[in-house]
């Protein structure tokens, strides 16, 4: 009778035991696949990986793995998404974007994975701090105009004539004096469009130009956070 009652006494702690993990394991949504909640920063010189985009990304609940040029190919189908930071990729035919929920702020190798035609990117500048215009509403996205002397903090836009057909224009640059805009610092890719090399995108991508982040206002941080939501969900 006594061996009876332990052995029911430690079944039940058991499966107390294990019901509390499972629901801990809930709460925290590790039951989850892990890679739902980890993304892949590409990188080529670890010096160039940008520590407030690994802040906005943790802050939002995602764990970073920093993954190297070299050591590409590698499944990165695995992770939530993959950030493409702003480096000259001397391999950019083994990151395939077209199958990969991309967000990335890179200016050299755009027309590589078909994010503009073979012209690329642009850059902008001014004396006064940069803003981006979205639905009409003008949003200052860098405190300052300056990095240090003459030195203009710049985003990257793909110039109108530039742009690929079925991407949907989430910010422009800043409205000039005639009405124009140059083009686009933030869009959105969808599945089923075809970039500029030709290539079907299957997976949600986001360009998001303002890459200074050091003179990041708050409008800034809100739209890269959109641009992270709209890929990761």
């Amino acid at each position: 009778m006594g061996r009876l009652f332990e052995t029911v006494l430690l079944i039940g702690i058991i499966l107390f035991a294990n019901l509390t993990l499972a629901a801990e394991q809930t709460v925290t949504g590790n039951l989850l696949p892990i890679e739902s909640t980890r993304v892949a920063y590409l990188y080529r010189d670890f010096f160039r990986v940008d520590p407030n985009i690994v802040t906005a990304f943790n802050q939002l609940g995602y764990e970073v793995e920093y993954i190297r040029e070299s050591t590409l190919p590698k499944n990165l189908s695995i992770y939530k998404f993959v950030f493409i930071g702003d480096e000259i990729f001397l391999k950019s035919n083994l990151i395939d974007v077209s199958n990969l929920r991309t967000v990335t702020v890179n200016y050299h190798n755009i027309e590589d994975w078909g994010l503009s035609d073979r012209d690329g990117a642009s850059q902008l500048g001014s004396t006064r701090p940069l803003s981006v215009m979205q639905g009409g509403t003008e949003i200052p996205v860098y405190t300052s105009a300056l990095l240090h002397g003459r030195v203009a903090v710049q985003y990257y836009f793909v110039d109108s004539h530039n742009t690929v057909q079925g991407f949907t224009q989430v910010a422009t640059t800043r409205t000039s004096s005639s009405g124009n805009n140059f083009g686009d610092v933030i869009f959105y890719g969808h599945p089923g469009m075809t970039l500029g090399n030709g290539k079907i995108l299957h997976q949600d991508i986001c360009y998001f130009g303002i890459v200074k982040s050091s003179f990041w206002t708050q409008g800034a941080r809100n739209l890269f956070r959109d641009c992270v939501n709209f890929v990761a969900n």
